[in-house]
C-alpha cells in the first residue's frame, strides 16, 4: 500500500487492489479517482471530491459527517487526530457531542 494511505481510516471499508478497484456508487471500473486518504474509488460524476494540497480527497473523509465542517487532510502524520462515529470521519466539536450525549 501507498504510505500516503491512513491506515486507521481505511480499515473501516473493504480493501481492493489497483486492479479489482471500482467505483463505490455505480460499481464500474474505468476512469476513476482515488481518493487519497481512505483509498476507495469514485467516478467524479458519482462522488463530489474535494482537492486538499491538491490530491483528491472524497466528500467522507474532507468533511465532517454530521456538520460539513471541511477537517484537515489525514496524512501519516496527522493520524491519530482521526476522530469518528459509528466508522464517520467528524470534526472534535461534533465528536466530543457524540460521546457525552448519545453515547453510542
Amino acid at each position: 500500500m501507498e504510505e500516503t494511505i491512513v491506515m486507521k481510516y481505511v480499515n473501516r471499508f473493504k480493501w481492493y487492489c489497483n486492479l479489482c478497484k471500482y467505483c463505490q456508487n455505480c460499481n464500474e471500473r474505468e476512469n476513476l479517482t482515488k481518493c487519497e486518504t481512505c483509498d476507495r474509488t469514485f467516478h467524479e460524476r458519482c462522488l463530489k471530491f474535494t482537492k486538499i494540497n491538491n490530491k483528491p480527497v472524497c466528500i467522507d473523509c474532507a468533511s465532517c459527517k454530521n456538520c460539513n465542517k471541511v477537517l484537515p487532510l489525514l496524512t501519516g502524520s496527522n493520524q491519530n487526530e482521526f476522530l469518528n462515529v459509528k466508522g464517520y470521519r467528524v470534526c472534535e466539536e461534533c465528536w466530543k457531542y457524540y460521546k457525552n450525549v448519545k453515547k453510542f
